[in-house]
């Protein structure tokens, strides 16, 4: 199946994205002052919907450690690091 990877920002703590359920983020970084995610998706899989949650260091993780899958870090210019979940339902 063709795929594809995709840029997706992230414009608040929490966004959501529709995208294949199976799709993989291969990274988190931040690029021109928004944090992103480069995602590689299956073109002809359907679209689900998932969320995904940044918190920052020393913020209280409001979600339920199981509902939580980790992807990765990413730390700004102004020197905040962000750590990005995916949020299973």
């Amino acid at each position: 199946m063709p795929s594809t990877i995709h840029k997706f920002s992230m414009t608040a703590e929490q966004s959501e994205f529709q995208i294949p359920a199976d799709a993989t983020v291969l990274h988190v970084g931040h690029q021109h002052g928004v944090t992103c995610l480069w995602i590689q998706l299956d073109l002809e899989a359907p679209a689900v919907t998932r969320r995904f949650r940044i918190y920052a260091t020393g913020q209280l993780i409001t979600e339920p450690n199981d509902k939580l899958t980790y992807l990765g870090s990413v730390q700004t210019p102004a020197g905040f690091v962000w750590h990005l979940f995916v949020v299973l339902s």
